[in-house]
């Protein structure tokens, strides 16, 4: 474990394939939550972590075609998870399947839809799940009004929080995904929530019966 005096960071790790996933969140969850004494925070905190490292990580099985990289990051009051891929990227994917879209910017905020998928994977083992990951991660900012969440791909940001979502261009080109969420202990602690409860809502009703936690 590094150390510095901005934070604590973990180890950094190399993945590629789903069997890898569940080990990896885990990990993470259980780092973040060393910081933590209260156990009602340790519980909500380490199922939030684990549910969206859970998702992040997918996305760069399922979509990338290259092998990724996470880590952790806790210091007094806010951790952070960051993930990254080399590998085809968001716009790439979309551009494909929704012609339509020519900037980046614009392929990454698709991404973020319901249902908006292009993987031939089986996300949760169903049809009805695809597409189902970025929808979810940034639906959790309406619930949390400290989470951040940025994503970069070609020449593509996204930054969105409580309040907006802000989509630019860069004047470079990142190959691949990198994807960022920051949020504060407090602001998960003072969340009566469970995340599988939070994601039905985001979901909607109709869909619930088909996810799987």
């Amino acid at each position: 474990m590094a150390k510095d005096s901005k934070g604590k960071f973990s180890k950094c790790f190399k993945f590629s394939q789903r069997i890898q996933v569940d080990d990896i969140a885990s990990h993470l969850s259980n780092f973040i939550a060393e910081s933590l004494k209260d156990e009602i925070s340790l519980k909500e905190t380490k199922e939030f972590v684990y549910y969206v490292s859970t998702e992040i990580l997918n996305n760069v099985c399922d979509h990338s075609n290259a092998s990724g990289l996470a880590q952790a990051k806790f210091d007094k009051d806010d951790f952070m998870i960051c993930v990254s891929d080399c590998g085809v990227g968001i716009p790439s994917r979309i551009f494909s399947r929704f012609p339509e879209i020519k900037k980046s910017k614009d392929a990454i905020l698709k991404s973020l839809e319901r249902g908006v998928s292009v993987s031939e994977n089986r996300i949760y083992g169903g049809e009805r799940n695809r597409g189902y990951g970025f929808f979810i991660t940034s639906g959790f900012l309406k619930y949390f009004e400290d989470m951040e969440l940025l994503i970069v791909s070609d020449d593509g940001v996204i930054f969105a929080n409580h309040q907006e979502t802000r989509a630019l261009s860069l004047d470079t080109c990142f190959k691949g995904v990198f994807v960022c969420i920051k949020s504060s202990f407090m602001g998960i602690d003072k969340q009566n929530y469970e995340v599988s409860s939070i994601v039905r809502d985001i979901i909607g009703f109709e869909d619930e019966d088909s996810l799987i936690f």
